[in-house]
């Protein structure tokens, strides 16, 4: 415990905390502000989040280059939240489709960098005191899904969604900013090279096929959680329920985090990460089998198991097959390949939901999870037999 007992340990652990804050009053309504608010239709919001995505696909890289360059990592993370909590202020000012397209393609260019410049300080921070990554994570799902669901409850009987839980998300930025002046920083010794060879991660196999297989298998469940909250209202539930939805969703984060972690690290981070495809898998399919609000409300818990078996497992392995001084490149590189997944896949995503309806939708969700598990067997398959 007294490992945990210091300025670098307490400054991580407390941005992630802020940081799930901003997210929490944020992420899980902003889609039902657009498609309810805004009057968007599903094929708009896709095309809105899916553009927005591929540009900050095309950022995150060169973030990663310049962090690594400077070795300066939390400041570059001030810059890019100050940024973008101005970008997320214009955001809340707009109407027009156009214009909400561009400004928010503009504040998630920024925004997406936040995530995987922290992830990189936390893993080296990890990796240099033999602390659990896990430890980080669960403090931020415990306070996100806190945030989601009193925002749930703030917004509940309203039919449309005010630009409060906007001006919330930015105060909580600020703070961000503030906390992050805080964070431990990591020098590479002279003789090290700080420039960013980006060959030196296309070169290295175990990155690719971690990033292809976490790419395809969490590409499914973002696209959910981006519709997430006009589903519930589809389905005919109430707004409260995004935030109930958001604690099944990232309990189990909050109960295994820090179990799951050390279970990766003794048999190996890729069966974990196939167990949770499989589990994934369960849950797209008796969606297809029985598409009904409550089995899409209550297999959200399935999500949320396979979520950290997947998404933290994966980020967590970085560091075994990283160099720490490529981290940042790796951390920005990793979270670009998925948003580019992503960024294809919630645009076909989109207008399969507008023509063809919710259970199109969701075998299409399927299809994607089961062609990362079959990937993930073929190529790994040695490892999986040792």
């Amino acid at each position: 415990m007294k490992k945990y007992i210091n300025r670098g340990t307490i400054s991580i652990f407390l941005i992630y905390f802020v940081l799930a804050a901003s997210t929490g009053v944020y992420f899980p309504f902003n889609a039902l502000y657009l498609t309810k608010t805004l009057a968007f239709d599903a094929s708009q919001l896709s095309l809105i989040d899916g553009i927005a995505q591929f540009s900050a696909m095309l950022f995150l890289p060169i973030v990663g280059m310049i962090g690594d360059r400077i070795r300066k990592t939390n400041y570059l993370l001030i810059v890019m939240m100050i940024i973008s909590s101005i970008m997320m202020f214009i955001y809340s000012q707009v109407v027009s489709f156009s214009v909400v397209l561009l400004v928010f393609s503009a504040f998630l260019i920024f925004r997406r960098t936040v995530f995987p410049l922290l992830d990189s300080i936390a893993l080296q921070h990890c990796k240099n005191n033999k602390l659990n990554f896990g430890s980080f994570r669960l403090v931020y799902t415990f306070t996100y899904m806190v945030c989601a669901v009193l925002m749930g409850i703030l917004f509940d009987d309203k039919t449309t969604i005010t630009k409060d839980f906007i001006y919330i998300s930015i105060a909580f930025n600020i703070l961000v900013a503030v906390v992050a002046i805080m964070l431990p920083q990591y020098h590479t010794k002279q003789k090290e090279s700080n420039q960013y060879h980006f060959k030196n991660l296309i070169l290295n196999k175990k990155f690719i096929q971690v990033s292809i297989i976490v790419s395809l298998g969490m590409a499914s469940v973002s696209i959910v959680s981006m519709y997430n909250s006009a589903l519930i209202n589809e389905f005919g539930g109430q707004i409260s329920d995004v935030g109930y939805a958001t604690i099944m969703q990232m309990l189990p984060e909050v109960l295994l985090s820090i179990f799951v972690i050390k279970k990766a690290n003794k048999v190996g981070h890729l069966k974990v990460i196939n167990l949770g495809l499989i589990i994934l898998l369960f849950r797209w399919l008796i969606i297809c089998l029985f598409t009904t609000y409550p089995v899409f409300y209550f297999s959200t818990i399935i999500e949320g198991t396979s979520t950290i078996l997947i998404l933290i497992v994966g980020l967590d392995y970085l560091k075994e097959i990283i160099e720490p001084k490529y981290m940042t490149s790796a951390t920005t590189t990793y979270t670009s390949l998925t948003l580019f997944v992503y960024a294809i896949l919630v645009n076909v995503s989109g207008v399969v939901k507008t023509n063809l309806g919710l259970l199109p939708f969701f075998m299409m969700m399927f299809i994607t999870v089961a062609i990362a598990l079959v990937y993930s067997i073929s190529t790994n398959w040695r490892e999986i037999k040792e």
